[in-house]
């Protein structure tokens, strides 16, 4: 049957007279996971003495006052540089030697740094824009493009005057909760309907809170922001409306990895583990929402780099494998349909559970609520509804996308 936007009403009867269905109205439910996100996010009661408890979960719910929250993440000053040019070489007591660097703004004179391609030590004794003058340790410095300069810790002359501060702000970072509403609604006269051994506004909402869910799934997702000021303007019919979007897990992931194409157990291993942030906790498990594809693929490298053996006949045949060594890291797949989807089959998102919050509005997490209809209706609306968005502590950081998986 096609959607409708109508209120229910009594349906028709034949002309023998009204038939009573004693089926059970059992409908099909296709999608068995509806909402893997969701379902990975604590829950939380209340009981009689007002004492809150909080189901296992592995993403955490927080309240907003606000529909925009905001909050900070700390990148910490870099202590590696890539040279972006030759710099001029030097012998021990040298103090021409230079570093060429795109930017320069985190050094002061008396940094000790080392090119870690030579291993070869200098102080910094003058800092202008992309360049470092030295004072040379070792023996020699040289520097090529490419080179990898590391900072230490400055070295300073005893009794010395030097007090030259160095700070660095935080990144701000914010998000939206945005508000939805999926009602459904039915004439009074039908609500009792003698057609049906159930009510049937009891069947419908149940359909209705189930693609209400799954929709949200999509949105917490992949959903995004208002490109500019808090708010995109949409007209529908003669109005403008300003309306709040929220920005959904991959809008926050960047730098994706390339799989090239061919993925095997051996780039996994490598290439993956050396493209995930170092900023990810190797102590912390990490979740991986992916299509049947890419985690029937997976489970192939179980079944042909693994052999099980029992005595007598095994019950079972085959390997599934719940989490997966990436190098330091344990990830966890989760099949999740969206990825089962155009392109998104050929793609992964890692992401560290405990990087993000589920948002609400305070007062106003997904609820069922009644009374939604003009009071001029002879009839009932009943709508789920809520306003929600999702925070990622680390600003996308610590989100990453994993595409061209098509083998």
């Amino acid at each position: 049957m096609a959607p409708s936007q109508n209120m229910v009403v009594t349906p028709l009867t034949t002309d023998t007279g009204t038939l009573r269905r004693t089926v059970s109205d059992q409908i099909r439910r296709l999608n068995p996971a509806l909402a893997p996100m969701l379902s990975i996010v604590k829950s939380s009661s209340i009981d009689k003495m007002g004492k809150m408890s909080a189901s296992a979960g592995m993403i955490e719910k927080e309240a907003t006052e606000h529909m925009k929250f905001e909050w900070f993440t700390e990148t910490p000053i870099d202590v590696y540089a890539a040279a972006t040019g030759a710099g001029i070489s030097g012998t021990v007591g040298d103090e021409t030697a230079t570093a060429k660097l795109a930017d320069t703004s985190a050094y002061r004179t008396r940094d000790i740094v080392t090119n870690l391609s030579t291993l070869e030590v200098a102080v910094v004794n003058a800092v202008a824009s992309g360049t470092i003058t030295l004072t040379v340790i070792t023996p020699t410095w040289t520097c090529a493009v490419g080179d990898v300069i590391a900072m230490s810790c400055r070295t300073m002359e005893e009794g010395t005057s030097d007090i030259t501060p160095l700070t660095k702000e935080p990144d701000n970072n914010y998000n939206f909760v945005f508000p939805f509403r999926y009602p459904v609604s039915i004439a009074d006269t039908a609500i009792n309907s003698p057609h049906f051994t159930e009510q049937p506004l009891k069947r419908y909402m149940v359909g209705n809170t189930q693609n209400c869910l799954r929709q949200l799934e999509n949105a917490l997702i992949l959903s995004q922001r208002a490109a500019t000021n808090n708010t995109t303007d949409v007209k529908i019919g003669s109005t403008t409306y300003p309306m709040y979007t929220t920005r959904g897990l991959l809008q926050y992931a960047s730098d994706p990895i390339d799989a090239g194409g061919n993925m095997t157990f051996d780039e996994w291993n490598t290439q993956v583990f050396e493209e995930l942030p170092n900023t990810l906790n190797p102590d912390k498990m990490l979740m991986m929402f992916a299509g049947r594809r890419i985690i029937g693929r997976m489970q192939n490298w179980a079944a042909q780099k693994l052999m099980l053996t029992e005595s007598g006949e095994p019950n079972e045949f085959g390997v599934r494998p719940r989490d997966y060594y990436c190098g330091a890291f344990k990830i966890r797949p989760m099949l999740h349909d969206l990825f089962d989807q155009g392109a998104l089959a050929h793609q992964a998102v890692i992401f560290d559970p405990s990087d993000l919050v589920y948002r609400f509005k305070k007062g106003m997490d997904i609820a069922t609520v009644d009374n939604l209809q003009l009071p001029a209706t002879w009839g009932t609306t009943r709508g789920i509804q809520g306003v929600v968005g999702l925070q990622c502590w680390s600003g996308g950081a610590n989100v990453k996308m994993i595409t061209n998986w098509n083998n």
